[in-house]
């Protein structure tokens, strides 16, 4: 779930997926739907876009974001779309601080696939601006943890795509501030928000 919040590393990911799947199939049947749900769907939400699993096209029959995910690996844009527009008409009566960034990482990401920024951004700006009014245990979680900080490091993608870049630098600036001692496989988006600082 960690590796898989944070985006690598590609090869611990790559030798987990199919020791976890193992692993699920030995639990008793009743078991293995929240088991796979928790330790195997989620994880491969938030892994798509750097480290697609090998198994998502197998998941994606059981999870919305994971269905549209493997469209986007396909190319079917018009499928990505399709359910991106499901996923923004179920969103519109969820209040901003009710979103956690597991959910909205991969959606924006998924507009930002598309060529559509502006879309991206409406994901994220509400819930990132609400973050002080989230409860403390939203927050505590390391692999919330992680996607909030890729959550910002997307907007400020998103930003330079709209050439505003006051916003790339807030938010750049935050992920060097947070990140800048971090692990190795990480110093590549370090790297990159410390080009969109300047």
């Amino acid at each position: 779930m960690i590796y898989s919040a944070l985006g690598g590393p590609p090869e611990s990911v790559a030798v987990l997926e199919p020791a976890v799947r193992r692993a699920i199939e030995s639990l008793p049947a009743a078991e293995r739907a929240a088991a796979r749900n928790n330790w195997l769907i989620l994880p491969a939400s938030l892994a798509y876009r750097d480290f697609p699993f090998a198994s998502l096209q197998e998941l994606a029959a059981d999870d919305p974001i994971v269905e549209i995910e493997r469209a986007a690996a396909l190319g079917d844009s018009g499928a990505v779309r399709q359910g991106l527009a499901r996923q923004r008409r179920l969103a519109s009566s969820v209040a901003p601080s009710a979103f956690t960034f597991d959910g909205l990482f991969p959606l924006a990401s998924l507009d930002l696939w598309l060529g559509a920024p502006r879309d991206a951004a409406l994901w994220l700006d509400a819930p990132l601006a609400a973050i002080s009014t989230k409860a403390p245990e939203v927050l505590a979680s390391p692999a919330g943890i992680a996607c909030l900080i890729r959550a910002m490091a997307l907007r400020a993608e998103v930003a330079d795509r709209l050439h505003d870049r006051e916003g790339a630098r807030r938010w750049a600036r935050a992920v060097v501030t947070l990140w800048s001692g971090a692990d190795p496989f990480l110093q590549h988006v370090v790297g990159r928000q410390r080009e969109l600082m300047m």
